[in-house]
């Protein structure tokens, strides 16, 4: 939600135990993957400062479903 506005605009989103659904818009399929790397980056570093432990975390290829959405669109 930090760059809300400003990378994409968030949506609804449900907080699951562990893995999340959200919906958002993004200008452009390149800039969906670069936020998404970077969600996937950010969650693993914070989980490893939680768990006190470095390394791989998680899958190496997550499963995502994404649907794109045209860039001239100015509302959900």
């Amino acid at each position: 939600m930090h760059f809300d506005g400003e990378r994409y605009a968030l949506g609804d989103f449900v907080v699951m135990p562990n893995h999340v659904h959200l919906l958002a818009a993004f200008p452009d399929a390149d800039a969906m993957e670069k936020q998404f790397g970077s969600w996937l980056h950010f969650t693993a570093f914070r989980i490893h400062q939680a768990i006190g432990e470095r390394g791989h975390f998680g899958n190496k290829s997550p499963s995502t479903t994404w649907s794109a959405v045209s860039s001239n669109t100015s509302t959900w």
